[in-house]
């Protein structure tokens, strides 16, 4: 967890971020992208995805893929902020 509250791109609340691994570290290490989001927005989106898809091999491009669905409108937010910032 950060000490610095920082907007989260999916809810757009100021919170203290946690690191997302859009890729699971416990299927491809600590390889690939990283997003921060609060902490309940971080939860519901690995509730969302289910426990069972952390424990299967998925190709990278299936967690890229349901990681945008999630983020719906806030994939906006989520490209200005790791493209310009």
């Amino acid at each position: 967890m950060s000490l610095k509250k920082e907007i989260c791109p999916k809810c757009g609340e100021l919170r203290y971020p946690h690191q997302h691994h859009i890729l699971p570290k416990v299927l491809f290490g600590k390889i690939g992208f990283i997003k921060r989001m609060c902490s309940d927005c971080h939860t519901d989106y690995h509730v969302d995805l289910g426990r069972k898809s952390l424990l299967e091999h998925h190709p990278p491009i299936f967690y890229i893929e349901h990681f945008i669905k999630w983020m719906g409108s806030g994939i906006v937010i989520f490209y200005i902020i790791t493209r310009f910032l």
